[in-house]
């Protein structure tokens, strides 16, 4: 019994369950995740042309392809720094900054990796899988979605689509976290 009355109920489970998504971080677990996406997209690297294999992923309206191309993929292409380094020095240069994003983390399971793909990151695969380095590289376009203007709708839902294919799904997405 607590002091000043009755002891308060225990807290309710978290009604999502940790991890959604179980199972290690792998390119084959990522392509089952999102088999049904036309804008999952994986492309397999070659880091400053050398022999050492990295595989990039994202959603292609969640991210700025500008953003990706430079602050990833020229990096990866150019540096000569990078060119035949051990696969735990040349992760540890990218985790520190040798790729040009501001905003880098690391994440070790499947369920990470795949919110960080609808948050609008793109995902680099340690060679082997277990882990990423996901960049924020994500677009801005967030608008939300409303009510149609020039359709008046009696029954039924009231959302709009004005944009072009690529960005409504990036809207629904950004919209309902899946």
């Amino acid at each position: 019994m607590a002091l000043f009355g009755p002891a308060p109920a225990p807290d309710p489970p978290h009604p999502r369950p940790q991890p959604r998504l179980p199972g290690p971080l792998t390119a084959e677990a990522l392509a089952r995740v999102f088999a049904q996406c036309v804008d999952f997209t994986r492309r397999e690297l070659a880091v400053a042309g050398g022999e050492t294999r990295l595989e990039l992923f994202y959603l292609a309206g969640m991210v700025r392809m500008e953003r990706v191309s430079d602050y990833v993929l020229r990096p990866l292409a150019q540096d000569g720094a990078l060119a035949g380094l051990p696969v735990e020095q040349l992760w540890e240069k990218m985790a520190a900054g040798a790729l040009y994003s501001l905003g880098v983390k690391e994440v070790a399971d499947l369920d990470a990796g795949a919110a960080a793909l609808i948050d609008g990151d793109c995902l680099l695969l340690y060679p082997g899988g277990g882990k990423a380095l996901a960049f924020n590289v994500g677009t801005e376009e967030k608008r939300g979605i409303s009510e149609p203007e020039e359709e008046v709708s009696l029954k039924g839902p009231k959302d709009s689509f004005v944009e072009n294919l690529r960005t409504n799904p990036s809207l629904v997405r950004r919209h309902l976290k899946a």
